[in-house]
């Protein structure tokens, strides 16, 4: 992946490390990368998908479960 830039004023939320903008060379799509624990823990997220997701808002992304129960991965929306 190439870096693209350092996104000045985002902030990994535990450490504080600095966020990244890479571009991944095969796909071409734009990632937003974190680091944590001292720089040894690296997070690639897709941001598009990111974007995508803020869009349609995490009450639209639920997922139904086996009992057809809707349920969501993301704490404090829809929870029971």
């Amino acid at each position: 992946m190439g870096k693209i830039c350092e996104m000045k004023g985002v902030r990994e939320f535990s450490d504080g490390y600095p966020v990244e903008l890479w571009r991944h060379e095969r796909t071409g799509r734009l990632v937003i990368r974190a680091y944590s624990e001292c720089g040894n823990a690296i997070v690639d997220v897709d941001l598009w998908d990111l974007i995508d997701w803020c869009h349609s808002g995490p009450m639209e992304r639920r997922e139904e479960s086996a009992d057809g129960r809707q349920n969501t991965n993301c704490a404090g929306y829809g929870s029971d």
